[in-house]
């Protein structure tokens, strides 16, 4: 199949996801693709992605704006028909297939990752976790409301408890800590050109404790192509700074003293090509050194609405 079936082919489908062939032209496109593996590959990706993003887009829209129909959605579909399709059979067509989305950007990011801490298990108490989709890290517990802070989304959030997984590299009870794998296979399609980025954000939020000790916290990922056999949950920080393939680090926000305001941590990083997985790392701790007595309990830290924003990134000649 060489560009030009590619491109008409590419544009019956956007036709397609906005409802507008007719009942004749639907079947010679479904004949058109029983002749084809190549178009029903297409199809069928494009299909799964469009609708993934459709769903997502409108999980987020706001009450306000209730949507009533699939329409709101066209042209956000026909981009992702877009932006799939030219992932697909490469940069080259994507020029051509830009013609028919004028003034509607393919490229906006989409959820890849979302935690409210509502339903999952807790975080395992062993530090790093061994396999992606389970939270790791230090003693933490799903609460509802407590100690006068609300949860910012849903009913539950996660509070940080202590800073004593099992041989944790530097224990006692200054960083509590937890971990998280996120599994990016199922974009891959997207990395192929060391531009896409990813954002990850989350919100936290904590009592004022009645001393004059200061509690920051902190955001931290690592890429890497595999979840590496040498991972155990005592990794260092340093060591997966070392060992990644490309590393982003949010430091040292500080803690107000407003229980009814929560506090944003955003970070991007660019990934490389070869990246399929995310090690995420959310951290609070504190400041005076000389209090990690072990067991110690943090007062009340609290972090919600954790989420990762996939933004593919395809460079379009406009020469073509």
């Amino acid at each position: 199949m060489n560009d030009g079936d590619l491109n008409k082919f590419l544009e019956k489908v956007m036709r397609f996801q906005d409802g507008c062939l007719s009942e004749k032209e639907i079947k010679n496109l479904e004949a058109e693709m029983l002749k084809s593996e190549e178009k029903r590959k297409i199809f069928s990706e494009t299909m799964v992605i469009s609708q993934s993003i459709s769903d997502q887009a409108q999980q987020n829209a706001k009450p306000s704006k209730p949507v009533t129909s699939s329409f709101s959605f066209k042209p956000f579909l026909r981009s992702c028909a877009i932006l799939a399709l030219g992932a697909i059979l490469g940069v080259s067509s994507i020029s051509v297939a830009n013609a028919f989305s004028k003034n509607i950007s393919p490229f906006e990011p989409f959820l890849s990752f979302f935690e409210s801490f509502e339903n999952g298990p807790e975080p395992l108490e062993q530090g790093i976790p061994l396999k992606a989709e389970v939270w790791g890290g230090d003693s933490t517990t799903q609460v509802q409301a407590e100690q006068g802070i609300t949860p910012y989304k849903g009913n539950s959030m996660l509070r940080m408890l202590k800073a004593d997984f099992p041989s944790k590299p530097v224990p006692g009870g200054y960083v509590s800590e937890v971990y998280r794998w996120v599994d990016l296979n199922s974009v891959k399609q997207y990395l192929f050109n060391d531009k896409a980025e990813v954002t990850l954000s989350t919100v936290a939020n904590a009592v004022q404790t009645a001393d004059d000790d200061l509690y920051f916290c902190g955001l931290s990922v690592y890429a890497y192509e595999s979840i590496p056999d040498f991972v155990i949950p005592t990794l260092d920080a340093f060591t997966l700074r070392d060992t990644s393939i490309a590393t982003a680090c949010r430091q040292q926000i500080l803690f107000d003293k407003d229980i009814k305001s929560w506090q944003t941590i955003n970070l991007d990083m660019t990934l490389p090509a070869s990246t399929r997985y995310l090690l995420i790392r959310f951290a609070v701790s504190r400041e005076k050194l000389d209090r990690n007595q072990a067991g110690f309990t943090f007062p009340g830290h609290y972090i919600d609405d954790f989420k990762v924003l996939f933004r593919p990134k395809v460079i379009i000649d406009e020469k073509q």
